[in-house]
């Protein structure tokens, strides 16, 4: 796959082809690039590009478990089939309004594991968590969390928060 300068992969990234082609062995890096790549597709209200995701995530050999809304991001759970590896991978939505709303709460506030974290990830993060540690459990103690941009920021928050050392975090372009 080549680069691809123009406007429209920058504003919707998610309308490119997948890089898969076959069922993917291992989670390696460029697997959560992609995937991180693929979270911005808007499926929740939009039936053509939820098949379209769920097409090209059966085609990497990836399971949805289940999907994590907050104002202004989302998180989906995925297995790997031919590990079971769980990977969580998170993306912020498009909308001024709730971009503007957080980054009203671009502060730094204590981290409660150690440490500052922005505010704002911090309230969206804490949106999700109950429904996603209900969901998921004991296997995000040996998950992938993955994002692009502050969807990197909230996987770096999530991964921090479950603290386990064989939980696993790649970022894509990070704020943090």
């Amino acid at each position: 796959m080549h680069y691809d300068a123009q406007r429209s992969s920058l504003y919707q990234p998610h309308l490119a082809p997948t890089v898969f082609e076959t069922v993917v062995p291992h989670m390696h890096d460029w697997v959560c690039a992609e995937l991180s790549r693929l979270a911005y597709t808007p499926f929740k209200h939009d039936l053509k590009q939820n098949a379209r995701l769920l097409s090209e995530l059966k085609t990497g050999g990836f399971e949805w478990i289940d999907d994590f809304h907050a104002p202004g991001a989302q998180a989906i759970a995925l297995k790997l089939q031919t590990t079971g590896k769980l990977v969580l991978v998170f993306s912020t939505l498009e909308s001024n309004l709730i971009d503007f709303a957080t980054d009203r709460l671009a502060a730094k506030a204590a981290w409660f594991v150690g440490g500052h974290a922005h505010q704002g990830c911090m309230k969206i993060l804490g949106n999700m968590w109950e429904r996603l540690t209900h969901s998921i459990g004991n296997r995000l103690d040996d998950c992938v969390f993955a994002g692009h941009g502050m969807g990197a920021a909230l996987a770096t928050l999530a991964a921090s928060r479950v603290q386990s050392p064989m939980a696993r975090l790649v970022t894509i372009g990070s704020p943090a």
